[in-house]
């Protein structure tokens, strides 16, 4: 893990802002895991012209990409928590998380697809316990829902080691 690369391009650019409005508040939300954590191991979910994913490791709407084994949850709940105190130590506070952009969408640029329950689960046993113990200030929110999908939301909602964690959707 590290935010090199972020230190170039985004971290000026938000210090800018924060110069014309120090109360702004910063959230993030990652397009993709980590390609090791996921089960097609590569940042696409979709095959096109536009990336080298063959056609038959493209994942599917409502099928989690993410590989579901405990070692690798607590890897990436690690790399929430490393993501926080890495802004935090270049002035910018987090103010919340959002779990997933977008993750009802299977799509040909940086995605990873996570059924409700899967993300539930992520939250209540992982994320969720982490963040109490280490950033008890740093919100998570379900995520950057980018179409209705009530079952998807409600999957997670419904799991009540998941609810007690999240601040909004």
């Amino acid at each position: 893990f590290n935010i090199e690369r972020d230190k170039t391009i985004l971290i000026p650019y938000i210090k800018s802002a924060m110069a014309y409005n120090p109360d702004l508040k910063v959230w993030g939300s990652p397009w993709c895991p980590p390609v090791w954590m996921k089960t097609n191991n590569h940042y696409a979910c979709r095959s096109a012209p536009v990336n080298d994913l063959p056609k038959d490791r493209q994942g599917e709407e409502n099928v989690t990409q993410f590989i579901m084994e405990r070692d690798y949850l607590e890897a990436y709940a690690l790399y929430f928590s490393k993501y926080v105190e890495a802004y935090h130590n270049e002035g910018i506070p987090i103010y919340a998380v959002h779990v997933q952009n977008e993750p009802n969408s299977c799509q040909n640029f940086p995605s990873c697809i996570w059924s409700g329950q899967d993300l539930g689960r992520f939250i209540a046993g992982h994320l969720g316990p982490k963040f109490e113990k280490e950033h008890p200030e740093v919100e998570i929110w379900l995520g950057t829902i980018e179409r209705p999908d009530i079952e998807r939301v409600a999957a997670v909602l419904e799991n009540m080691n998941a609810r007690q964690y999240i601040e909004g959707v």
